[in-house]
């Protein structure tokens, strides 16, 4: 599964950081922008935020599901 998150307008995004917790069992997904893997994150079960460096402008942000499945709670834009 990917779910794909559309900004506003195209956004230089410095960081993200994403809280997220596992549904029923542990769960890893990959954050991807332009195409590009910025980061894989493993989802025990609530965990505290995940930070994942991106450093590229971008009109939306996709996580594609590895393993079982998780639920984002948020997703903060660092920018400059």
């Amino acid at each position: 599964h990917t779910l794909s998150v559309k900004l506003a307008k195209p956004t230089y995004i410095k960081k993200l950081i994403i809280s997220a917790e596992g549904y029923r069992q542990d769960s890893i997904f990959d954050v991807v922008v332009n195409g590009d893997v910025k980061g894989t994150i493993f989802v025990p079960g609530r965990d505290p935020a995940y930070f994942v460096t991106v450093e590229a402008r971008a009109s939306s942000i996709e996580f594609v599901a590895r393993t079982g499945s998780a639920q984002i709670h948020q997703i903060k834009v660092v920018g400059r």
